[in-house]
C-alpha cells in the first residue's frame, strides 16, 4: 500500500501480509524480509524504514515500512516504454548488478531476480525489490528453508534452485544472464514457462540457452560471452 508517515511527513509503501489462512513458514520468510532488508543500504535497492506487528482482532499481522519508488515500472516495460539502445539496456543493467553485489557483499542472495522485481523509478534509476525468499549465504538457521519446496520463479531460475542444491551468489548471476537475455533481446534462453516443473527443471539443467542474439554488432560479442558466463550449468564456471 500507499501511505503517509508522519514524521518526518512523505510517501512511503506499506508491505502487509494478506488476511486470512498465514502459514508459519510464510511468516517466516515475511519476517526475515524485513530483517534481511534492514542489513543492506544502497541506491540500487528499496530501503525498508521500519518493521513490526499489527493486532487485528486476536490475530497478529507482520508489516514493514520501506521505501516507495514514485513513477515505478517493472524493467522490461521501461526499457521498452522509454526505447533504450542497447548501450543503455547495458549501463542500466551494470546497475542492477551493483546492487545485486551490494547485497552478496552483504552475505544476501536475492534467490527470485527477475524483471517484475526490479523496478525502474522516474527518473530511469533501478531498484531491487521482493527479497521474501532471500537467505543468508550461510548455513540456514532450522527451519529458514522449506524442504521439498520450489521457491523462485522457473523461468530465472539456476539449475540447482530446481534440484534443491545448495544456493549461493552465483544462483543469482545465472538470473541475471537471463535477464540480460530477455532485456537486450525479448526473448528467454529457455522457454519453459507452459511446461510442467519437472520438465522445466530438466531443460535448465541439461538443455543449451540460446545463443544471445542482439542487432548492435558492436556489442554483441561481448554480451554473448557475459551471458554464456552467466548461464553455465556448473555455479563454478560462472562469474
Amino acid at each position: 500500500y500507499q501511505a503517509q508517515q508522519r514524521s518526518p511527513s512523505s510517501k512511503v509503501a506499506v508491505k502487509v501480509m494478506r488476511a486470512g489462512h498465514r502459514p508459519a513458514a510464510a511468516v517466516r520468510r515475511f519476517r526475515r524480509e524485513a530483517e534481511l532488508l534492514g542489513r543492506l543500504r544502497h541506491p540500487g535497492i528499496a530501503q525498508i524504514f521500519t518493521a513490526g506487528c499489527l493486532d487485528r482482532d486476536g490475530e497478529e499481522t507482520p508489516y514493514f515500512v520501506m521505501e516507495l519508488i514514485p513513477g515505478a515500472e517493472s524493467l522490461i516495460r521501461a526499457a521498452e516504454q522509454r526505447q533504450l539502445s542497447t548501450r543503455e539496456r547495458l549501463t542500466l543493467f551494470a546497475e542492477i548488478c551493483r546492487a545485486v553485489g551490494h547485497g552478496h557483499a552483504a552475505g544476501v542472495v536475492h534467490r527470485d531476480l527477475k524483471p517484475g522485481n526490479i523496478l525502474v523509478d522516474g527518473e530511469g534509476r533501478p531498484k531491487v525489490i521482493d527479497f521474501g525468499i532471500a537467505r543468508l549465504d550461510e548455513p540456514d538457521p532450522a527451519g529458514a528453508t522449506e524442504t521439498g519446496a520450489f521457491l523462485g520463479t522457473r523461468q530465472y531460475s539456476s539449475p540447482e534452485q530446481c534440484e534443491e542444491s545448495a544456493v549461493t551468489a552465483r544462483s543469482d548471476v545465472y538470473s541475471l544472464g537471463v535477464i540480460l537475455h530477455e532485456l537486450l533481446s525479448g526473448r528467454l534462453p529457455y522457454e519453459v514457462g507452459n511446461r510442467s516443473l519437472v520438465e522445466s527443471a530438466r531443460i535448465i539443467q541439461q538443455a543449451t540457452p540460446a545463443p544471445l542474439q542482439i542487432a548492435d554488432h558492436t556489442l554483441a560479442s561481448g554480451a554473448k560471452a557475459i551471458a554464456t558466463c552467466c548461464l553455465a550449468k556448473r555455479p563454478a564456471h560462472r562469474y
